[in-house]
């Protein structure tokens, strides 16, 4: 099979460096991509200087980040402007089609980051772009791939739309059990202390796991562990448990404070010392706490609270973290919530376990069609 450089079968447009003093938060004026709104397809930067039209971005464009993880997305917004480290790719129709085109890229671009997966900072330059090598089959085959791959695609999609309508689904219920209460009640009135744990890395593999800070990222928890040592003896009050209530102390300024509470503990895993474990008062319901503290008005209190220069991990104290204020609420409701949230979870465990399965099958493919 044929393989040709990016730059033979697509035009390139790299990003400018646009001047950052004509930045704005005002949306009469232009949105302006940068890395961070490649994956969300859209910015919520505009840019109210001058610019030159080749710099425009519309809905569909292909784009790529070319630092961090190296994204590569559809934009999904209005006209926009390209900053520096983004590019965008057009891919030549009479030799590859677009579809066809970002798969492949997306695989490429996985490799690559899997390779400088230990680097600090990771950066794309324009030079090993233009020149990644990749495989052009007859535009009916790429057509036919493209299709296979895009409806698994749009099937994952749909199963990650379904979970997200079940979270709404709680969302709406807390405020209905909870939204005309005020947030006046500190969190160390159902909290008696928060625990840190101890982290510890082994190279062979051991029978006891500690948690990394990803395992709480995003309010949910998920088994994302690391040995420890084999010879290292954790402590019994580290383990993690079923329905324990987990924090990130520290993280960046997004995922500073998550919460997640344990549906399922995995066998033999640790705290780090990155998390913490909360330590519940009598008659207090750890999935009514979840909850209350990944609400948007709790989440808004963390951050403001959280410190740490600019562009830095951000860290929240234990004493900040207790003064969060939350409403009260009597052990009968947060039952009663906790009952609801536990009959959505049941859905969420299967349409999770569907999308886990589609999301094999379509690696699979990428595997078998881009290695």
């Amino acid at each position: 099979m044929k393989t040709k450089k990016l730059s033979e079968i697509s035009d390139i447009q790299y990003g400018y460096a646009f001047d950052s003093h004509y930045f704005t938060n005002d949306n009469k004026y232009p949105q302006l991509v940068r890395i961070r709104d490649i994956k969300r397809g859209f910015s919520e930067t505009y840019y109210l200087g001058k610019y030159d039209e080749d710099y425009v971005v519309h809905y569909g464009d292909l784009l790529i980040g070319m630092d961090g993880n190296f994204n590569i997305s559809r934009w999904k917004s209005e006209d926009a402007l390209l900053n520096q480290r983004v590019c965008k790719i057009a891919a030549k129709q009479d030799i590859i089609d677009e579809e066809y085109l970002q798969y492949a890229l997306s695989r490429r671009l996985k490799h690559i980051e899997e390779k400088t997966a230990f680097v600090t900072v990771k950066h794309l330059s324009a030079k090993t772009l233009s020149n990644l090598k990749l495989e052009v089959p007859s535009q009916v085959e790429q057509i036919k791939i493209a299709q296979i791959i895009s409806k698994i695609s749009k099937a994952i999609n749909t199963k990650k739309d379904e979970l997200r309508k079940l979270d709404e689904l709680i969302k709406a219920r807390f405020v209905e059990m909870f939204g005309d209460l005020k947030f006046d009640t500190s969190l160390s009135f159902y909290v008696n202390s928060l625990v840190a744990g101890k982290s510890l890395a082994g190279k062979q593999e051991s029978p006891n796991k500690v948690l990394n800070t990803g395992a709480v990222s995003y309010d949910y928890f998920r088994n994302d562990s690391k040995n420890l040592p084999i010879d290292y003896v954790p402590l019994e009050k580290n383990q993690i448990q079923t329905s324990d209530l987990l924090i990130s102390r520290m993280n960046t300024q997004e995922l500073v404070g998550a919460v997640a509470y344990v549906w399922k503990a995995p066998k033999h895993t640790y705290l780090p010392d990155r998390l913490w474990k909360a330590k519940l008062k009598d008659n207090v319901n750890p999935i009514f706490i979840w909850q209350a503290l990944i609400y948007p008005l709790s989440k808004i209190q963390i951050r403001r609270m959280a410190t740490g220069t600019s562009g830095s991990m951000k860290n929240i104290s234990k004493n900040n973290f207790l003064a969060v204020k939350i409403p009260y609420a009597k052990i009968q409701k947060q039952n009663e919530f906790a009952n609801f949230v536990q009959q959505v979870d049941k859905s969420k465990v299967a349409v999770q376990k569907s999308l886990e399965e589609t999301q094999t099958l379509f690696d699979s493919l990428m595997q078998k069609y881009f290695g």
